[in-house]
């Protein structure tokens, strides 16, 4: 998904994939990203959460996921042919360390990978919210026309996922944001992420039949009441 508004639909609920377009990729690369003082000013990006019995919310997520984070190729494909990223900065988990890559005009945004990690990466992308994905769905009758371009418009119609890829086209995720956290915060994030402190709040499967799970509701970020101490320390301290 290209992040400037529009996407192009097809398949499941009218749609099946939307191209995310050309990403950075895995490159190891030295060059530090340039900060973007705007968003450093704005204050910090906020964690979402959804009232998952209300219908249309449900709904509307299972239609953002589908447009944002697929095809299944996504973002594994992208970021392998990505050539020299720049970097965002480091953090460990154990003996790994990994790099977070990307800029705010690539997509997918921004990605954390290790080496000695290759089956899963963290990553961020842009969807619609589950309220703007949900009316431009009942607009359409649940139905979209092959390569039909969907537009969405005013403050607030998007939204930052926080996901763990793997190889075996799913998707884990741990947040939404309203948009994209500093790198400081980003880097507490993925490490948490990767970890499996944070509670998976929405699992989405990319093979078809699309398979989507969750709770009741989807709450911020949250911390597992099990996750390792050590774990919780290490993450902690990313990003400083």
């Amino acid at each position: 998904m290209r992040w400037f508004g529009v996407l192009a639909v097809c398949g499941l609920f009218g749609f099946t994939s939307i191209g995310q377009g050309t990403l950075i990729s895995e490159a190891q690369a030295d060059t530090p990203c340039a900060v973007n003082e705007k968003a450093a000013k704005d204050g910090e990006a906020k964690a979402l959460s959804f009232d998952m019995t209300d219908e249309k919310i449900s709904r509307g997520l299972q239609v953002s996921l589908s447009m944002g984070l697929t095809p299944v190729e996504f973002p594994w494909e992208d970021v392998e042919k990505a050539k020299d990223p720049c970097v965002r900065g480091t953090f460990k988990l154990g003996n790994r360390t990994f790099s977070i890559y990307g800029d705010d005009k690539q997509t997918p945004p921004r990605w954390a990978s290790s080496p000695d990690f290759a089956p899963f990466i963290a990553y961020m992308a842009y969807t619609p919210t589950p309220r703007a994905a949900y009316e431009v769905w009942a607009k359409k009758n649940g139905t979209f026309k092959p390569n039909e371009m969907v537009t969405f418009e005013g403050q607030g119609a998007f939204m930052v996922v926080l996901a763990i890829a793997d190889k075996e086209k799913k998707r884990l995720i741990t947040a939404f944001f309203d948009k994209i956290p500093s790198d400081k915060d980003l880097a507490r994030y993925m490490c948490g992420t990767l970890s499996s402190e944070y509670r998976f709040q929405a699992v989405f499967e990319m093979t078809e039949p699309r398979g989507y799970s969750w709770g009741e509701k989807i709450d911020g970020l949250t911390v597992r009441e099990d996750a390792d101490a050590a774990v919780k320390v290490a993450c902690a301290n990313a990003g400083t």
